[in-house]
């Protein structure tokens, strides 16, 4: 049964309001996924704050091109077939990690481009976030940075007082 006018409209709304949100969209060709397989995803996504929606090629487009107008989606992308679209609400790596490892470990989804920072990327620039820290490792990395020359003083410092502090055990053991 095909969708009224409205229901077209409310769906193009709600991909609006999500590309809207989104920090980053992830643009996959799901080939041969399950119920199952999409359900694990969906769940694996949620818990970094991104969603898996399988859409309608002609409404997201036609969202796309009203939300974000100087993004072009390209003349392949959309065309045909079926397509399934990530919405990286929070943590722009932990999805790209999860989808490409759900893609490696499955075999059924193909990652395609995406979106980031308002601009087109290719699916190299998508493995490549996806290889990137996720945004706590790198926080600790570089508190670790900022915090390895303090600590290399207390140790020096340390080690000065407790050096005057055998000298003196000594001289007293000799007395």
């Amino acid at each position: 049964m095909s969708k009224t006018k409205v229901q077209k409209n409310e769906e193009i709304t709600k991909y609006k309001e999500s590309i809207a949100n989104a920090k980053a969209i992830y643009f996959v060709k799901p080939t041969k996924v399950t119920a199952n397989d999409s359900t694990k995803l969906k769940l694996l996504l949620s818990k970094s704050k991104a969603k898996f929606n399988v859409v309608k090629n002609t409404l997201f487009t036609k969202a796309m091109n009203e939300t974000l107008p100087d993004v072009k989606l390209g003349d392949t992308l959309f065309v045909k077939g079926e397509h399934a679209v990530v919405f990286a609400n929070d943590d722009v790596t932990s999805s790209a990690k999860i989808l490409n490892d759900f893609a490696k470990e499955s075999k059924k989804l193909e990652i395609l481009s995406g979106i980031y920072g308002k601009k087109m990327i290719g699916k190299e620039s998508v493995m490549e976030i996806a290889t990137l820290p996720s945004y706590e490792v790198m926080l600790s990395k570089t508190l670790a940075t900022f915090m390895a020359p303090v600590s290399s003083f207390v140790r020096v410092n340390n080690s000065i007082i407790q050096n005057f502090v055998f000298a003196l055990k000594a001289i007293s053991e000799k007395k």
